[in-house]
């Protein structure tokens, strides 16, 4: 039962993080215009969420690694 309630708190933890960051992206009008006029911040992201992908294959029972990849895993993709 803890196991469900810490995977639950980590998904809803990552889910409002990128709601309020994509909210802010999306929301102030110079980020959205820095962000859109930089294309190589869309490929930094998906390039990098790739490679965290990887790493989180690698280091998937070794704490705490495995959470530093997975917030990485959850900031990476708001340039997208």
């Amino acid at each position: 039962m803890r196991g469900i309630l810490i995977l639950f708190s980590i998904l809803f933890t990552q889910i409002l993080a990128t709601t309020i960051v994509s909210g802010v992206f999306k929301g102030v009008a110079s980020i959205r215009t820095w962000v859109q006029s930089n294309p190589w911040m869309m490929w930094v992201s998906l390039f990098g969420t790739i490679a965290v992908l990887i790493g989180l294959f690698i280091v998937r029972r070794k704490y705490p690694a495995n959470f530093y990849f997975l917030a990485a895993f959850t900031y990476l993709p708001f340039f997208l």
